[in-house]
């Protein structure tokens, strides 16, 4: 086994002989940069996929009927771990899969009302479902990207800027059934109970 060391990276090399190994780069001092599986498979792209994923799903939770509204201060945690300030164009593809599974999760209830007021189907009930959420992730991804170039603009303010313009999308973009994020919150009076005086949009942010 040959080992080089660069500027910044350590390089691994096996023998010839050992040729299903091709080598293995680590960053000396930003982590783990790539870890392939036994295949191939970059574990860290799969990991921040499956967190975008888990943060769009915990909507389900956070909304009614179940209703576990504690839920949702932390819910775009795993979204906010996956987005990298180095990858901005997959931050968007991040952000659109937590916002499709999101909207998917909340508005699930969308393929019962066409299955049973309808003769439609069960697919297509499934495809409706799916093509409404293709088209009301969009603001997620948008508002989702910006994370890290607010954060290095502004620094700890990207954390209230962040809700503000998600806010602020929903006030004024196109909704065939509106969701405001702040209406999880309805069953605690100590977080909803402000509403009354600053009204439900200054409550999400």
């Amino acid at each position: 086994m040959a080992v080089s060391r660069g500027p910044d990276v350590l390089t691994v090399v096996h023998a010839k002989h050992c040729g299903h190994f091709k080598g293995l780069a680590v960053s000396n001092h930003k982590g783990l940069r790539s870890r392939p599986g036994p295949v191939g498979v970059d574990v860290r792209g799969v990991l921040q996929v499956l967190a975008a994923i888990l943060s769009g799903m915990l909507l389900l939770l956070i909304s009614p009927p179940i209703g576990i509204p504690w839920l949702h201060w932390f819910s775009f945690v795993p979204m906010f771990w996956a987005l990298r300030e180095e990858q901005h164009g997959k931050n968007f593809t991040l952000a659109y899969v937590t916002g499709f599974f999101g909207v998917g999760s909340c508005f699930f209830w969308l393929t019962e009302s066409i299955i049973r007021f309808s003769n439609l189907g069960v697919g297509i009930a499934y495809l409706c479902l799916a093509l409404f959420a293709l088209a009301f992730a969009l603001p997620y991804a948008v508002v989702y990207t910006l994370t890290h170039p607010l954060r290095q603009k502004y620094g700890a303010w990207w954390v209230v800027l962040i809700p503000a313009l998600l806010v602020a999308v929903e006030f004024i973009g196109p909704a065939l059934f509106p969701y405001y994020q702040g209406v999880s919150q309805y069953r605690s009076p100590w977080a909803f109970q402000p509403v009354s005086y600053t009204h439900l949009r200054a409550h999400e942010t």
